[in-house]
């Protein structure tokens, strides 16, 4: 819930990411079957509950029997981060009487995104001590840790104990774009008295 909700779903079950931003209203559902370790499989049912959903009468009915919430936030956008506390007071209500309690994991999405971050690591570190959250840096667009984390979180679920051969299974290759500059805002040549061109790129994580 929160912010890249439905970029971190897509990324995981369908290995993809769309550039353009949409919006979950309600909630949708995706389903990923995978290899836990050498000898299990299973299935991960993850629902993404929209933002709406927050002063709606449905959230207890989203969260039932649910085994983990995950509150994401946008590191680069400090209004997602300030958000979080409303949506960790919305949940506790919504599952206080259920008799299973709820793992809440905290997300730092668009981890990629250093140059703009808004959220110091030590404020989401702090902020998930605070509240006792367990909590992971992901990126839906480059896919970095985000099928650790939940190959991770299921494992624990299930109180399953991975191998370092499990882990490596999930890791994932994180490539980087080569950007070139836009004419606007190209890096300005140093001045000199050749007439040699000076040809520049910029290497960009996004």
């Amino acid at each position: 819930m929160g912010k890249g909700t439905t970029a971190l779903c897509s990324r995981y079950t369908e290995d993809t990411f769309s550039p353009v931003h949409t919006y979950t209203s309600g909630v949708e559902f995706y389903l990923k079957r995978v290899r836990l370790t050498q000898e299990r499989s299973v299935t991960l049912q993850l629902w993404d509950v929209g933002g709406t959903s927050l002063s709606g009468g449905m959230l207890n009915n989203y969260l039932y029997g649910a085994h983990i919430a995950l509150f994401v936030y946008d590191v680069s956008n400090y209004t997602s981060f300030e958000s979080l506390e409303a949506w960790l007071e919305a949940v506790g209500e919504a599952t206080r009487h259920q008799s299973r309690p709820l793992r809440r994991v905290l997300l730092a999405n668009k981890s990629d995104l250093e140059h703009i971050r808004a959220v110091r690591v030590e404020k989401h570190k702090s902020f998930a001590a605070d509240n006792d959250l367990m909590s992971f840096l992901v990126s839906a667009q480059s896919g970095e840790n985000v099928a650790q984390m939940f190959q991770h979180l299921a494992a624990i679920t299930l109180g399953q104990r991975l191998t370092r051969a499990d882990v490596e299974q999930v890791s994932t290759v994180v490539r980087a774009q080569i950007a070139k500059p836009r004419p606007e805002t190209a890096l300005p040549r140093p001045p000199t008295a050749s007439k040699v061109r000076i040809k520049s790129e910029v290497c960009c994580l996004q």
